[in-house]
């Protein structure tokens, strides 16, 4: 009797790991083919009132109705940061070039930079030309952009709904699926 019950826990615990293991792998293929972005490389906005998000492979254009307006290449696959200068040049640091460019992504320049990049990373807090200032905060591991009207605060994006699930269930799912391999292979050492 009391076998059969050992049995069913590993059982039990075999099935965990199956099931979490494959939210894992779903979630990296999710982010390395850049279909979900589950952590951002800053933001920024434009003169037009344009916002610039910085994703693992672009960096998107939302407008102000939060409708997709273009991608832009970071000129990289790997890590980078960026910002918009008050003339409406987007400089891109990638650890190795600094890259300007205009709004629309097309390259005006490009230097090496040896690592000693400029630190144009905008992640938390952002001022605009004009000084408005805009921030991104997280509620609940889901990051958000908030534009500073005096006292008001109002929201301007929010990560998007699929993007989020995705993150969560990662988050969530690494640490069981971890727990249920250690359980199981102390289960089956008592065997």
């Amino acid at each position: 009797m009391n076998g059969d019950y050992a049995m069913g826990k590993i059982k039990h615990m075999i099935i965990c790991i199956a099931i979490t293991g494959s939210i894992i792998i779903f979630s990296f293929l999710s982010v390395i083919t850049g279909k979900v972005c589950i952590f951002y490389k800053g933001f920024a906005i434009d003169g037009n009132g344009n916002l610039y998000i910085g994703k693992n492979y672009a960096i998107e254009v939302l407008g102000q109705d939060g409708s997709v307006l273009r991608q832009i290449s970071p000129y990289t696959s790997r890590g980078y940061r960026f910002t918009i200068e008050e003339n409406n040049t987007i400089l891109i640091d990638t650890g190795d070039f600094l890259y300007r460019t205009d709004l629309s992504g097309n390259l005006k320049e490009s230097k090496e930079i040896h690592g000693d990049g400029l630190s144009v990373s905008v992640l938390h807090k952002y001022v605009s030309a004009n000084g408005t200032v805009y921030r991104m905060k997280s509620r609940l591991l889901r990051p958000y952009i908030v534009r500073m009207d005096g006292a008001e605060r109002v929201q301007i994006y929010k990560m998007p709904a699929f993007d989020y699930t995705v993150k969560l269930l990662s988050v969530i799912s690494f640490p069981v699926f971890l727990v249920s391999i250690a359980l199981a292979v102390t289960e089956m050492k008592k065997r």
